[in-house]
């Protein structure tokens, strides 16, 4: 039994690594992707709430209306691999579309953050 295992990222190719070492080997993988913005279903979002662990982030959308009432609309779980591959692909797309159109306002609605430690981190016991 082999100690690699593979990982899809997001946009950055496919990463072998060495679980029993624990550090990754870049190796050229090829991996058919199907053009996913037309395979899949869209939801206007103006809130987002963050929530992270030591395994995974975990992202939840919503949508304020003119009453101020939330009205959930998606989450995902994502491995902090892909979380930090978003990060770089968001920052580059929202870098060109200011770099075409000007700055982006902030946001009115503050993006909340809520950082979940688990038992292991925090010292606390199940007794």
């Amino acid at each position: 039994m082999s100690d690699l295992k593979e990982e899809q990222q997001g946009g950055a190719g496919p990463v072998r690594q060495n679980i029993s070492a624990g550090e990754p080997v870049r190796q050229n993988i090829s991996v058919e992707v199907p053009e996913l913005l037309g395979l899949v279903d869209f939801q206007y979002c103006n809130f987002v709430r963050l929530a992270s662990n030591n395994t995974d982030v975990r992202i939840a959308f919503g949508d304020i209306g003119p009453t101020g009432k939330l009205t959930p609309r998606d989450g995902f779980a994502l491995s902090p691999i892909v979380a930090k591959s978003l990060h770089k692909a968001l920052g580059g797309q929202l870098s060109k579309i200011e770099s075409e159109h000007g700055p982006i306002p902030e946001s009115p609605v503050e993006i909340q953050i809520l950082v979940v430690k688990n038992k292991a981190e925090t010292g606390e016991s199940d007794s």
